[in-house]
């Protein structure tokens, strides 16, 4: 499947995008078509745009890699809900075909998820399965919701290692009298 945006300015893009969002009747198209507008504004550039360290090609292969071993390790443990999907939850394909989603529940936070392409498929070794209904959560709160998860799974095994104790009654000796 070609990707005809490749041959477009984001200028002509975003135009585009606006033309279908007003368009669109099916309120979930035009979220997505929204958030794909979004995320080529925020990028202004093609993958080699550096920010003196990293490209953004290697930057979305990074994060595309660590949430890859992330959500291998998860279902692996088998301790959190994961699923890969190339429709959402309404049956729909993602963004229309050619993409697939992976989401996560964590317990006691809620979901996360990512899309990536198809031919990133096989890099998530996670059950296939219609996803759970999309909570409505943004990049920011799946961010909040991820770091509260780990907060709580890195001092959950500080209890379970006993080493809790020994940290707390630690600071308490160093603690000075008042």
């Amino acid at each position: 499947m070609e990707n005809k945006t490749e041959s477009k300015t984001y200028t002509e893009v975003r135009n585009e995008v606006v033309r279908m969002s007003l368009d669109e009747k099916d309120e979930r198209a035009r979220q997505q078509l929204i958030h794909i507008a979004r995320m080529l504004g925020e990028a202004h550039g093609d993958g080699s745009t550096s920010d003196g360290y990293h490209t953004f090609d290697e930057l979305y292969r990074y994060r595309m890699l660590y949430n890859a071993a992330f959500f291998n390790m998860l279902a692996k443990e088998g301790k959190v809900q994961v699923c890969k999907s190339k429709v959402h939850s309404d049956g729909q394909p993602c963004f229309g075909g050619g993409w697939f989603i992976v989401v996560a529940t964590l317990p006691d936070v809620g979901q996360i998820s990512n899309h990536y392409e198809e031919c990133y498929w096989g890099m998530f070794n996670i059950p296939e399965a219609v996803p759970p209904e999309y909570d409505g959560h943004t990049p920011k709160q799946a961010v909040t919701r991820l770091q509260s998860w780990l907060a709580a799974e890195y001092i959950s095994d500080l209890y379970v290692k006993g080493e809790m104790e020994d940290r707390l009654a630690a600071g308490k000796k160093t603690e000075t009298p008042e």
